[in-house]
């Protein structure tokens, strides 16, 4: 099961980081089962539904002007047309699946544990967004409370002044950019861990369809296709566990490859928390 993080009432908090607002909310079964909402990107109660979220990239693609978007929703539509053409069986009980996977919640959280929740990703990558924007402002109003604090006031003791504030100022700025760093990364791995979820979404799914295909298959040769039928499915389960293993491996290298970056933003916040110390054992009085 995914791990429980421990929620927090601090308001530069994204809720969508908090797995309590992602799982079993009221104790409802059924999640993210509202209407389609174009002006938040969200498909909706119709999410699971691969040809309707094919419809749902090409409209995207045509309002934003994307061509790759609307070679992306064609491309899937054709596909989600081949299916049901070579085995329409397979593809409703697929596309039932695929909805299971989206919105019943012992399905969906089973997903999630598998792949990672880029909901919750993207709520951590918002709450990093809201830190660098209240550090910034944190230090811009520093920034201007020093400068209007001395407009009378001059000799050394006054410039010491100063060029502390300033240090202070440039230390809130430069972890608003650290923090700026953090939300980019984190932002781009939302967008990574969302397109392998759904890769791995569609695959199960189109490995439990055509379970339920060769079942009935089965059922209604009364087991004489036992052989053949066994050959598909132990090829099939094969090649999906193949595929899913290696979509994964890629993710791992790419979480890897942005952790090389957040280390260094780490050591970055390091130098400013180092900097703030050194400056608060220079509180020494300044010479007049």
């Amino acid at each position: 099961m995914v791990d429980v993080d421990n929620s927090s009432d601090n308001p530069l908090v994204d809720q969508r980081s908090d797995l309590r607002e992602n799982y079993l909310q009221d104790l409802n079964p059924l999640e993210n089962m509202g209407a389609p909402d174009p002006n938040a990107g969200s498909t909706g109660f119709m999410t699971g539904i691969t040809a309707f979220e094919a419809g749902w990239t090409i409209a995207q693609g045509i309002d934003q002007n994307d061509l790759g978007l609307i070679i992306s929703g064609v491309a899937g539509v054709a596909l989600d047309a081949v299916s049901a053409a070579v085995d329409p069986i397979a593809y409703v009980a697929g596309q039932l699946f695929s909805w299971m996977l989206e919105h019943v919640e012992p399905a969906r959280a089973a997903l999630h544990a598998l792949t990672g929740n880029p909901d919750m990703v993207k709520g951590y990558a918002a709450t990093w967004t809201n830190i660098e924007q209240e550090v910034l402002k944190l230090g811009e109003e520093f920034e201007q409370a020093a400068k209007s604090g001395v407009t009378s006031w001059t000799g050394r003791a006054a410039e010491g002044y100063l060029r502390k504030a300033d240090a202070v100022a440039g230390i809130a700025k430069g972890a608003a950019g650290g923090a700026h760093g953090i939300a980019g990364i984190t932002l781009a791995m939302a967008e990574v861990v969302g397109g392998i979820r759904v890769a791995i979404r569609d695959l199960l799914a189109t490995l439990a369809g055509a379970l339920v295909s060769w079942a009935i298959e089965l059922a209604c040769t009364v087991g004489a296709a036992a052989p053949v039928v066994i050959a598909q499915a132990t090829t099939k389960i094969a090649q999906v566990v193949r595929t899913v293993a290696s979509m994964l491996k890629a993710l791992g290298k790419a979480l890897a490859s942005a952790l090389t970056w957040l280390v260094q933003l780490r050591d970055l916040f390091d130098g400013f928390w180092r900097a703030l110390n050194e400056l608060k054992k220079s509180q020494a009085t300044a010479p007049a």
